[in-house]
Order: structure tokens, then C-alpha cells, then sequence
């Protein structure tokens, strides 16, 4: 199994930080393992053995793990009003991508919810003096981002 990063250089005598993405090597775990149950992950380096290495013994470490049965991650999904036409579970591409996540978590199972009404509020815009509807963006001072950022409001 190769990384999913890329071929990265080998760093030694620094600390090791899981939160900074370049300190370490990213793999994608076949959909296979994603039940629970035990499983032995191997780990070697230089397995073409392209480095000159006087001492290929210590090139390899093997670990006995054990995979916890996990609830499944729920993920809410909000309509956003736009010009494009809104994503639907027979896209072609959504189960995979729904099975890319899984394997990236990894987590067995994902429960996909959909919230019914869109997430702008509804104005009222005018026209000379007559009044009607019209949907623009939150309150985004209420809502605590700009309109370049993330949307962190609850109804």
C-alpha cells in the first residue's frame, strides 16, 4: 500500500505532531478493513531496497491491532439556494464519494440526512414602492462568519 501523500522524506530527532499533516505519511485503508476485528499492520522501509543499508533487520515492525465496532457518523446536509442544481443521492459520483469518506475516517457505516428547507432567510425586497419576496444571505454578524467563511449559525 502506498501513501496517499506521496513519497515524503524521512525526518529524525524532531517531535511528532499528528495535527501538522507533513510529519507523517497518509494511507487510505481498503473498504475490507473497515469492519471491526483484529488486523496486523506491517510497516517497512526501503522495501526495494534502493538505500545502502548495513542493517536491513531493523527495516521492518509489525503491529497486532484490534478495530472497535463504532456507531456510524451522521452527516447533515443543508440546501443552499445557487444557480447549480442541487447534488441528490443518484449523482453518479455521491456513493463513492460517501465510500472514499468512510475509508478516510474509517468508519463502517454513514447515515446521510437532509435537512428539508434551505438554509437563507427570506426577505423582503422592494421595487420602486412595491414590496415582495425575495431570498438573500443570513445575518452573517449574527452568524458569526463573513460571507467568504464559513456559515456557523443554528436555527
Amino acid at each position: 500500500m502506498r501513501p496517499a501523500n506521496g513519497v515524503r522524506a524521512l525526518t529524525t530527532g524532531a517531535g511528532f505532531d499528528r495535527a501538522r499533516l507533513n510529519d507523517g505519511w497518509y494511507f487510505v485503508l481498503p473498504s475490507a478493513w473497515l469492519g471491526a476485528g483484529p488486523i496486523t499492520l506491517k510497516v517497512e522501509v526501503d522495501p526495494r531496497q534502493i538505500h545502502t543499508d548495513p542493517n536491513r533487520i531493523n527495516n521492518e515492525l509489525s503491529q497486532a491491532l484490534n478495530f472497535q465496532s463504532q456507531p456510524p457518523v451522521c452527516v447533515w446536509t443543508v440546501p443552499v439556494r445557487t444557480h447549480t442544481p442541487l447534488p441528490s443521492t443518484r449523482d453518479p459520483n455521491f456513493w463513492a464519494m460517501v465510500n472514499q469518506f468512510n475509508r478516510r475516517w474509517p468508519t463502517p457505516d454513514t447515515w446521510i440526512y437532509r435537512e428539508a428547507e434551505p438554509v437563507e432567510e427570506l426577505e423582503v425586497c422592494w421595487w420602486g414602492p412595491v414590496p415582495y419576496p425575495c431570498y438573500g444571505l443570513m445575518n452573517w454578524k449574527m452568524a458569526g462568519a463573513s460571507p467568504m467563511g464559513f456559515l456557523t449559525a443554528t436555527r
